[in-house]
């Protein structure tokens, strides 16, 4: 054995050896320690993560899959009909005024006024 080589680790009899297998996008690559292994997920990046977590599927990926579906979601956001709010009362206050920013939930944001009726 050279200078700086690793050792490799040894299992416990009690872990499942999860090495080569695939779950979802991720590769098991080896056993890291108290139960987390390496993997390399199919974008080429590596994550360290509970096996318990990808036996059960609550890990799919290192991120990306996330990244993706996020990504798909945001997609309408921008373009969603706006809606006119503006001289609608709200309690004391009137929306005088679209900002032109949009969010998801109704398409349109005003400034609201404060009037004391």
């Amino acid at each position: 054995m050279a200078f700086g080589d690793v050792l490799p680790v040894k299992l416990h009899a009690s872990v499942n050896d999860l090495r080569g297998q695939v779950f979802s996008r991720l590769t098991v690559i080896e056993y890291e320690s108290k139960g987390r292994w390496r993997c390399r997920c199919e974008c080429g990046d590596e994550k360290v993560v509970y096996g318990d977590n990808l036996e059960d599927g609550l890990t799919r990926s290192c991120g990306c899959l996330m990244r993706e579906v996020n990504a798909k979601r945001m997609v309408n956001v921008g373009n969603a009909e706006a809606k006119d709010y503006t001289a609608k009362q709200y309690g004391y206050s009137i929306a005088f005024r679209d900002t032109g920013k949009r969010d998801s939930c109704n398409g349109s944001a005003v400034v609201l006024r404060s009037e004391t009726v």
